[in-house]
């Protein structure tokens, strides 16, 4: 609950009224300019035909003000309780209620807000207590008793329906258990997309493979309800779409709610190719973003500029391709994340490696580039963020704010600076994750973490109150805001909540057993919980649930608490 400033409004014989309640005291927004402050106030005189209550509609007999109507104190109150500037019906007093002005009833907060700031770290859940991410349930995938387990499986990606459906890429080898019959590789890895429901059961799952190693790397729900994933594909995987002759490419995959075949496309490289992030449009398009290596072969023809470029493709909702870009150097430059803003603008985040600009000295460099809206967008700002030494820096994941901000995330090595200050690793790899300015690419703020090892952001998606949850993995004992984390094997799975309007860390937690493990993923369901996915080995605990990988990696899929 937070107090605040009244103008009070005096005259003879009226006595004294309070006008229209204003901001709690102190408050204020990074970047403005309040225009002065409460002691410059002055009193204001009241004509005698005056209403009462002046522009705000309080009341204008004291002690007599209805539950829902301003106040300045209790004494303005009938109920004798005066809560955020509103006569309440109630003392309203716990932390995570409010006095609702419209009613004067003290109701929950919002679930991941805080506006009052009464929970020490963590926000409110919507029920009237604070969270901090714990843990409803996890599971875990990999291979059966009498399966092949000798390999990896990883979950790469996740989203959720308007039904609270969950859906999630990613790649297994072997073979491995999920819904309905095993899925078992036809080479080296495979391609899965599997569903569950709200409370992590089960609901279908598919293999999609060929005899080389094929991965699933992106996943989205289109405007018109279906699923597409993509990702890549050493060969054709024989779902509908023709097939390039030549190397391994990129492969976008439609599906239906219940796991079946919309339709297909390949990502074509006159030599190969490889599609990492997909974003959906609102008007049924699809946007891809990855690698390719020769000549692109989209809506138009792209020649490459070096070993691997930058592709962003536009695809209508039959998965034919209408737009393309591409941007690229001498050496390895590829688009990771992919995501589509409110006003229709499009955004793209990865690594620019050496070789594209003259004098740089750095082996990859983050870069991100916002495009207009329209049939043909060009870039409206790009930035390539560039390290003062030779380290590898890789933005992994963007996303846009209901206002048009950005949210990007990634790792740097060495330091980096995001036109806000150079920030430095505390060792080999930091994590990080930074809001800018969706229209220019100016700093909000940039927050990092790590230790003394590799310490990764790989996503970053903001819940219903406007915060930012982080998933990634980190080593050693980061400390991140007032937590501080101690990893159990090399590298444990990291998911943290951050402020939206200042990247403060809220609550972190780690997870993980003896060797390495991560998150790769989240995503925030309409309640405001986060769904995360990933891959742990050996054995772990993940809240209420006690997990042991079969061999190598299992696919990790856990919802946690706002």
């Amino acid at each position: 609950m937070n107090a605040r400033s009244f103008l009070l409004i005096c005259s003879v014989p009226l006595g004294c009224i309070t006008d229209v309640p204003g901001p709690p005291l102190g408050s204020g927004t990074f970047g403005s300019d309040t225009g002065g402050s409460a002691d410059s106030a002055e009193t204001e005189a009241v004509d005698d035909t005056a209403d009462g209550g002046g522009e705000g509609g309080g009341c204008s007999s004291m002690g007599d003000c209805s539950p829902g109507e301003a106040c300045g104190d209790a004494e303005d109150c009938a109920s004798g309780h005066c809560v955020d500037g509103v006569c309440c019906a109630s003392e309203c007093d716990a932390g995570c209620y409010s006095c609702a002005p419209e009613t004067g009833e003290c109701v929950p907060d919002g679930a991941g807000s805080d506006p009052a700031g009464d929970c020490a770290s963590g926000t409110c859940d919507g029920a009237g207590q604070c969270t901090s991410g714990e843990p409803q349930w996890a599971d875990s995938y990999g291979a059966p008793p009498d399966g092949d387990a000798d390999g990896n499986d990883d979950g790469t990606g996740i989203t959720v329906d308007g039904a609270g459906n969950v859906y999630v890429v990613g790649a297994f080898s072997g073979s491995i258990d999920i819904a309905g019959p095993t899925l078992t590789a036809g080479g080296g890895n495979d391609m899965f997309v599997a569903s569950f429901a709200p409370d992590g059961a089960p609901r279908w799952s598919i293999g999609v493979g060929t005899v080389g190693h094929d991965r699933g790397n992106g996943i989205a729900i289109t405007s018109e309800g279906t699923v597409v994933a993509v990702g890549i594909m050493a060969d054709d995987p024989g779902v509908g779409a023709p097939w390039p002759e030549q190397g391994p490419q990129g492969l976008v995959l439609n599906l239906n709610p219940d796991g079946t075949v919309v339709g297909s496309t390949a990502i074509v490289g006159t030599e190969s190719s490889r599609a990492m992030g997909v974003a959906a449009g609102p008007d049924g398009s699809v946007y891809v973003t990855g690698g390719f290596f020769g000549t692109l072969q989209a809506n138009t023809e792209h020649v490459g500029a070096g070993n691997e470029d930058l592709f962003v493709v536009r695809l209508d909702s039959s998965l034919a391709p209408v737009w393309s870009w591409t941007r690229g150097g001498a050496t390895k430059d590829l688009g990771r994340g992919i995501a589509v803003g409110p006003g229709g603008e499009l955004a793209v985040t990865g690594f620019l490696d050496e070789g594209l600009d003259e004098g740089v000295d750095s082996s990859a460099d983050v870069y991100i580039a916002v495009f207009g809206e329209g049939p043909n967008p060009a870039p409206t700002w790009d930035r390539r963020y560039e390290s003062p030494t030779v380290a590898l820096d890789k933005g992994h994941h963007v996303e846009f704010t209901p206002n048009g901000d950005l949210v990007a995330a990634g790792f740097f090595g060495g330091s980096i600076d995001f036109d806000d200050g150079v920030q430095t690793t505390a060792g080999d790899r930091d994590g990080f994750v930074a809001r800018l300015r969706g229209d220019t690419g100016a700093p909000l703020w940039a927050t990092t973490f790590g230790a003394a090892g590799i310490d990764i952001a790989h996503g970053a998606v903001l819940d219903p109150a406007g915060n930012v949850t982080v998933v990634g993995q980190f080593s050693e004992q980061p400390s991140l805001g007032p937590d501080t984390l101690a990893a159990v094997g090399e590298r444990d799975a990291l998911v943290a909540k951050l402020r939206g309007d200042d990247g403060a860390f809220l609550w972190s937690a780690g997870f993980g057993g003896t060797a390495s493990d991560l998150f790769s993923d989240a995503v925030h369901d309409s309640t405001g919980a986060v769904l995360v996915t990933g891959r742990f080995s050996s054995s772990a605990q993940f809240g209420p649930s006690d997990l042991t990988a079969s061999d190598g990696s299992d696919v990790l899929i856990m919802k946690l608490d706002p």
